[in-house]
């Protein structure tokens, strides 16, 4: 059985809903950003492997190259520009919430906007399929 990657955004939903102590709702908000972003990131890399031929997208630095190909395909769908662009900014999320100690924004509108920019990188993946 496939594992269908939207799955993960199921979780950042839970997650971002979740109640608890301040500890418990930063780490739940956190994870959240993080599956949002894997959601996007890996149904984006198998589209790019199902949909448009690549066969590289599991080397080292597949992130940036996931990225950079949707920023390439632009002109073919203007839907790739925005799955590049907010592919992009889930990363920066993902890394700020994964890595960074001192979050200095509000942790459950940053889970929101992951969310909602994870739903916008399905769509416009949807929007692409024939």
């Amino acid at each position: 059985m496939s594992f269908d990657w939207a799955g993960f955004l199921l979780v950042a939903a839970s997650l971002e809903r979740g109640e608890g102590d301040e500890t418990l709702r930063a780490a739940q908000c956190r994870s959240a950003i993080s599956r949002a972003y894997y959601a996007a990131f890996c149904t984006a890399r198998d589209h790019l492997s199902r949909s448009r031929g690549h066969d590289h997208t599991r080397q080292r630095g597949v992130h940036e190259y996931v990225r950079r190909q949707f920023q390439g395909l632009r002109n073919d769908r203007p839907e790739y520009q925005l799955v590049a662009a907010y592919l992009r900014r889930l990363q920066v999320a993902r890394a700020e919430a994964d890595y960074n100690a001192a979050w200095e924004a509000d942790l459950g509108d940053a889970a929101r906007t992951a969310i909602e920019d994870c739903r916008r990188v399905l769509r416009a993946l949807d929007a692409t399929r024939p």
